[in-house]
């Protein structure tokens, strides 16, 4: 699966089902003040902790996917 491919999955909302970083349990997001509305607000990146730090999108996907199950 190519990158465009999987940016458009993880854009739409279908990605429940597919490997991305989003829904690894390594994968941490980063988030940002939200200014407008208060709190914070998620960003489309993060960083996975295993088997060392790295930065990610949400629509990347690597061999040390787990579930979040």
């Amino acid at each position: 699966m190519t990158t465009n491919e999987r940016m458009e999955i993880y854009y739409r909302g279908a990605m429940a089902e597919f490997p991305l970083c989003a829904n690894c349990k390594h994968f941490y997001p980063h988030y940002l003040p939200d200014s407008l509305h208060g709190g914070f607000r998620r960003m489309d990146a993060g960083h996975c902790s295993f088997p060392r730090f790295k930065y990610r999108k949400a629509y990347d996907t690597c061999e040390k996917f787990e579930g979040r199950g």
